[in-house]
């Protein structure tokens, strides 16, 4: 018995120490050169370490064991026991050379990456490291590659070194704890989507003296965490789809050299309200920049000339055309201003709080989807020679009723598609409109088209030669039986002259800014692209 007890206790001892000796390795600090790595880590306790601090050099064979022992390995789907969660090579030096560290599918065959570059952290280099949590990168980092660090994400802790000057694309993109990101004035260059979700990353700071000149393509989207943005004086562009999704966003403030703002860059930003005053620097936003936001009023220097803004809507052309509407305004009503000819596409797409609207004479175009998603109940425009372009009205699930004053020359497809509560729409004018197919998809509701008593045949025929109501939920009546009066402006006016912005006569429709004068005396202005 005594023997028995002794090698019981014996055992515990033994197991005792060899738990203690593989809690010691959990921490290690380290001094190697490059390729030697593992001679500094013997192979029994590489799985067991979870902080390391390296000095000395490393190259691919190097970052290969590192991978591994932070729970991945060559290949992309390759896993392993390692548990690394902190990694220090702040004091390590990056060189060329060594084994591939690793390789990803393509096809039948795999494409395998190695370091080529002194001071250069390489495409995919910690890619995909789920387990860990802080990385101190080589304080002489010249460069961050393609996806270096993308999918670390449970890091919460990645500074970037003060003599990076670029970081390429998808470097950062789905580190989704990191908190918050400064960026040095060394760095001239980001790449495509470097950021890109980021979901917990609630600051960006660019460090005074910064030269970058573009935020580039979906740099910081889907960053859902990120509530305010104050851009460098040097950023001249900002890119497609730059900050589409940043939930979160509720305020920006641009540079005074900006120059623009491309297509989607704050799409869905659903909390952005407040922007700094666009500069006079500013020529170009372009489509769905601002899209379904909560803008409460756009502002422009009075030193731009391509841009003005006037109760907070933006235009362009010199008020010729109505660009953007701030979707956050809390008014029900608008009335578009005298002068103005063309609604831009999206104008008014998510303006909620919106319920009448009334356009003017002198609006010839509606444009795409300018009214897509809006809070319309009643419509009334006045212009004649009106052309309402492919789903301008589309999903206004409120609209009740359409009163065209004037003449319609033509509607696009799906002009008034998924309009739910629609059950009148008022044609005036002599002539019948250029239909295409489904501008009107009535379901619930029965809808009612009035037009002049000797048309309603023709209207007829015309709507169901070009398949323009989706289905047969509606009926065309004569107008007055609703006490509608004749049009006060008619559709067979013909054009008798044309004029560009600078009043010179030209015979053919002009790119820009036209001036019309029809036969029955009114002028018109509209904008040929």
């Amino acid at each position: 018995m005594k023997i028995f007890t002794c090698k019981k206790t014996l055992a515990a001892v033994v197991l005792s120490c060899l738990f203690s000796t593989a809690y010691a390795q959990k921490s290690l600090t380290v001094t190697t050169e490059a390729g030697k790595l593992s001679e500094k880590i013997p192979e029994a306790d590489r799985y067991n370490v979870t902080e390391l601090k390296i000095s000395g050099s490393i190259n691919g064979t190097d970052i290969l064991l590192l991978r591994k022992m932070a729970g991945k390995g060559l290949e992309a789907n390759a896993e392993t026991n390692g548990k690394l969660s902190s990694l220090d090579i702040s004091e390590a030096k990056i060189v060329a050379g060594g084994d591939n560290y690793f390789a990803i599918k393509r096809g039948l065959s795999s494409q395998y990456y190695k370091l080529t570059e002194d001071d250069v952290v390489a495409p995919y280099m910690f890619n995909g490291l789920k387990k860990l949590t802080k990385l101190q990168l080589p304080a002489g980092t010249k460069k961050i590659e393609k996806y270096a660090m993308s999918g670390c994400t449970e890091l919460t802790e990645c500074a970037i070194p003060q003599q990076v000057t670029a970081i390429r694309e998808y470097a950062f993109t789905q580190c989704r704890k990191l908190a918050s990101l400064t960026l040095p004035n060394t760095v001239a260059e980001l790449g495509t989507a470097a950021f890109k979700e980021c979901d917990g990353l609630q600051s960006v700071t660019f460090t005074d003296g910064i030269s970058i000149t573009s935020i580039a393509k979906d740099l910081f989207a889907k960053n859902v965490s990120l509530t305010a943005i104050t851009f460098p004086e040097s950023v001249k562009e900002i890119g497609e789809s730059a900050f589409a999704g940043c939930k979160s966003l509720a305020s920006a403030t641009f540079p005074s050299l900006l120059e623009k703002i491309g297509a989607h860059a704050f799409e869905n930003c659903t909390s952005l309200a407040t922007l700094s005053e666009f500069p006079a620097s500013l020529s170009s936003i372009e489509d769905k920049a601002f899209y379904n936001t909560v803008v409460t009023a756009f502002n422009v220097s009075a030193d731009n000339e391509d841009y003005l803004s006037k109760d907070g809507v933006l235009y362009a052309g010199g008020g010729i055309s109505l660009e953007l509407y701030p979707t956050g305004n809390t008014s029900i009503s608008f009335e578009v201003p005298k002068g103005v000819a063309d609604i831009g596409e999206n104008a008014f797409a998510y303006a909620k709080n919106l319920k009448t609207i009334k356009l003017p004479e002198g609006v010839t175009t509606i444009g795409e989807s300018a009214f897509a998603f809006s809070g319309l109940t009643q419509l009334t425009i006045l212009g004649s020679g009106m052309s309402i372009k492919k789903s301008a009205f589309s999903n206004c699930s409120e609209l009740e009723s359409v009163d065209f004053k004037g003449a319609v020359s033509g509607i696009d497809e799906y002009a008034f598609q998924n309009t739910k509560k629609l059950s009148a729409v008022y044609f005036a004018g002599t002539g019948i409109p250029e239909f295409k197919k489904y501008v009107f998809t009535p379901k619930a509701v029965k809808l009612k088209i009035y037009v002049q008593k000797e048309l309603v045949e023709k209207y007829k025929d015309a709507l169901s030669k070009s398949n323009a109501i989706l289905g047969s939920n509606f009926e065309v009546l004569d107008n007055t039986t609703t006490g509608v009066g004749s049009p006060s402006l008619d559709r067979t006016a013909t054009e008798e002259a044309r004029y560009t912005i600078s009043g010179h006569r030209v015979s053919t429709p002009t790119k820009g800014i036209n001036i019309i004068k029809l036969s029955n005396g009114k002028v018109i202005k509209r904008i040929e692209k």
